[in-house]
C-alpha cells in the first residue's frame, strides 16, 4: 500500500498546513470579536470581492484537497500565497506574515516532493541505461496508437478547467456592476460576484496544474518511446495487472470444438462486455469443467499456465523461476507513466489489448487490496495435483463441479478425499 500511503500523505500534509495556517491567522487577527459584526464594511468593492473569494477559496482546499491526491501539494502554496497579499492589502501585515509563512510551509513540501519526483525519475532512466540490450524490436501499430492516446491524457480536463475558469470570470464580471457600490444591508448580506471570482480562481489554479502535468508526461514520455522492458516478477515485487491472465477465460476466437463465444452469444448484454477474452463455458468440449478434470496429473501440470483450467475467482499459479521472464511494457517511465503493456508477436511486441490504458503497477500489499483474495471452496473437492514438478510452488485442487484452484500454502491444503 505504499503508493496509496504516498498519495494520502501528501493531501494530508497540504491540508494539514492550510487548516493550521487558517487557525493560526484567526488567532493573529482575533478573528472571535468579528463573528457577530458585517462581513464587510461599507460599499462592496472590486476588492472586496476579490478579498471574500480568497477566503472561500481557501476554504474550499480545505475541505477538497483529498480530491487532489498528488497535486495537492501544487495547489496549496498559491491559495495561501493569495490570502496573504489579500490581508497585506487590508493593512494587516501581522495576519498576512501568517499567511506568508504558511505559503512557505507548503511550498517547501511541494518542493520536497518535486525532487523526490526528479529523483525517482533519474534512477528509473539509470536503470534503463543499465539494463539495455543491443536487441532492437519492432513495435505494432495497437502499442503506437495507445501510447498516443494516453500522452493526451488530461488534456481534456485541462481544457474543461481553462473553459471553467473563463466562465467563472465571465460571470464575475456580467455579476460585479449590479452590486458595486451597494452595503452589506442593501445586498441582503448575500454577494455572487465573490463566488464566481472564486470558481474562475480555482479552475484557474486548477487548469494550470493540470497543463503543468500534461507538459510533464509529454517531455517524460518522449523520452521513453524507445524502449521496451521486460520486466521482472518476484514475490512481493511489482506486478503488472496483465488481462490476457485472468483466470477462467478463453480467447474469444477458440478453437474448432470451442463453444465459449457461442454460448456467451444467450445473453448479449453480457456479451457486450467481453471482446478478446470471453469466459470458459462449463460445457465446452474443448474448455469445460469436464475436460478439466478429465486430464491426467501430468497432462495437468503440462498446460498448468492454461487460464480456462483455473476458477475465475482464483489467483493463477505463478512459476517458481518467474523471475526474469516476466511481461514487457513499451515506454516504461517510472511513476509519471508506467507504460503500455505489451506482448511477443512474431514481429516483436504489440500491445495485449486494445485498451489505452497504461500498466498499473502495485507493490504486493496494494495488489491483495485492490484484488482482495477470496477463500476457495471447502467442500466438493476431487482431488490435488502436486505442481512442483512442473515449476510451481503449490497444488491444484480440482472439484467436481468446478475449476481448478491454485493452493499456494500447503497448510490451507484440504484433505483429499478417501478413495481406493
Amino acid at each position: 500500500m505504499r503508493g496509496k500511503r504516498a498519495a494520502a500523505r501528501q493531501w494530508i500534509v497540504a491540508t494539514a498546513t492550510s487548516a493550521l495556517t487558517i487557525t493560526a491567522a484567526f488567532v493573529a487577527d482575533r478573528g472571535w470579536e468579528q463573528l457577530d459584526g458585517p462581513t464587510w464594511e461599507g460599499p462592496w468593492t472590486v476588492r472586496e470581492a476579490y478579498d471574500q473569494a480568497g477566503l472561500y477559496l481557501v476554504l474550499a482546499f480545505c475541505f477538497g484537497a483529498w480530491t487532489l491526491g498528488r497535486r495537492a501539494p501544487a495547489a496549496a502554496p498559491p491559495v495561501l500565497a493569495y490570502a496573504a497579499a489579500v490581508f497585506h492589502l487590508e493593512g494587516k501585515p501581522g495576519v498576512a506574515l501568517v499567511w506568508l509563512a504558511g505559503a512557505a510551509v507548503a511550498a517547501g513540501w511541494a518542493g520536497c516532493q518535486l525532487l523526490g519526483v526528479r529523483r525517482r525519475g533519474a534512477a528509473v532512466r539509470a536503470l534503463l541505461v543499465a539494463g539495455a540490450t543491443s536487441e532492437s524490436v519492432e513495435v505494432g501499430p495497437r502499442a503506437r496508437a495507445s501510447l498516443s492516446l494516453a500522452r493526451r491524457r488530461g488534456l481534456k480536463t485541462a481544457l474543461l478547467f481553462t473553459a471553467g475558469s473563463a466562465a467563472g470570470f465571465a460571470a464575475a464580471r456580467w455579476i460585479l456592476p449590479g452590486e458595486l457600490g451597494l452595503t452589506e444591508a442593501e445586498l441582503g448580506e448575500t454577494t455572487f460576484s465573490d463566488v464566481a471570482l472564486a470558481v474562475g480562481l480555482g479552475a484557474g489554479l486548477l487548469a494550470v496544474i493540470w497543463w503543468a502535468g500534461c507538459l510533464a508526461r509529454q517531455v517524460v514520455v518522449g523520452g521513453a518511446t524507445g524502449t521496451v522492458c521486460q520486466l521482472p516478477f518476484a514475490p512481493g515485487g511489482p506486478v503488472v495487472l496483465d488481462p490476457s491472465r485472468e483466470t477462467g477465460m478463453v480467447p474469444g476466437e477458440g478453437g474448432p470444438d470451442c463453444s465459449c463465444a457461442a454460448e456467451l452469444e444467450r445473453w448479449p448484454d453480457d456479451a457486450e462486455l467481453f471482446d478478446e477474452l470471453v469466459p470458459a463455458a462449463p460445457y465446452c468440449p474443448e474448455h469445460g469443467i469436464d475436460v478439466v478434470n478429465a486430464l491426467a496429473p501430468d497432462g495437468f501440470r503440462r498446460i498448468a499456465e492454461q487460464p480456462w483450467l483455473w476458477d475465475g475467482e482464483a489467483t493463477p499459479p505463478v512459476p517458481r523461476d518467474a523471475g526474469g521472464t516476466g511481461p514487457y511494457v513499451f515506454a516504461f517511465a517510472g511513476e509519471l507513466f508506467a507504460g503500455i503493456p505489451v506482448a511477443r508477436t512474431p514481429n516483436g511486441v504489440e500491445a495485449v489489448t486494445a485498451s489505452t490504458e497504461e500498466a498499473e503497477f502495485l507493490d504486493e500489499d496494494e495488489y491483495r487490496d485492490r484484488v482482495p483474495a477470496v477463500l476457495r471452496p471447502q467442500d466438493g473437492v476431487l482431488d490435488r495435483i502436486d505442481l512442483r514438478p512442473a515449476g510451481f510452488d503449490g497444488w491444484a485442487v480440482r472439484y467436481r463441479h468446478g475449476r481448478a484452484w491454485f493452493e499456494q500454502d500447503a497448510s490451507q491444503s484440504p484433505r483429499k478425499p478417501p478413495g481406493p
